[in-house]
């Protein structure tokens, strides 16, 4: 029995380590393909963000999209490079801004910026300023913190977000009053 235990340890290891050989590694040094022009109405995304036109609104492509779909999204220079994160939406006047935080590692030398959340278009790899430069960006002066985060539990024009309800599996015939 104790023969028959590490034989098949030995070969789900062994397979294990076969399937992981077996998967060719990215190119670090290729280029992200992205698209540079915001998706035409009625285009089909395949991510949560509506990026449908908006219908015209103050509020852009994003009208429809709930905040938290685009909090913590990567953030891409016009050459495609990934420069950081948006960190929150805060309404100024009648626009949406995200914060975006540039540059750093792990959160320290990061650079705030407010952004208008109009000049961002959706990619596959993250949400994409076509117009910047990481350049420009880092030479923005810096967001003072001072105006309030937008909920994550709203979409962009403020509407309430419907909470996803995640259906409990059968108990499978067991009885479940007491």
């Amino acid at each position: 029995m104790k023969t028959l235990f590490l034989t098949t340890a030995a070969i789900a290891l062994t397979a294990g380590f076969a399937v992981a050989q077996d998967a060719a590694p990215a190119d670090p040094l290729a280029t992200p393909e992205v698209e540079t022009e915001a998706p035409e109405v009625g285009a089909t995304e395949s991510s949560d963000m509506n990026t449908d036109g908006g219908g015209g609104s103050a509020m852009g492509a994003f009208a429809d999209t709930a905040v938290r779909d685009i909090v913590g999204k990567n953030v891409l220079a016009e050459d495609g490079n990934n420069v950081g994160e948006v960190e929150a939406l805060f309404i100024e006047g009648d626009q949406v801004q995200a914060v975006v935080g540039v540059g750093g590692f792990l959160g320290i030398g990061e650079h705030d910026v407010a952004v208008p959340l109009a000049d961002f278009v959706v990619t596959d790899q993250g949400m994409m300023l076509p117009e910047l430069s990481q350049e420009e960006l880092e030479a923005m002066n810096a967001f003072d913190g001072e105006a309030e985060s937008m909920p994550l539990n709203v979409t962009v024009a403020g509407d309430p977000v419907e909470e996803e309800v995640i259906p409990v599996p059968d108990a499978g015939g067991v009885p479940t009053d007491g």
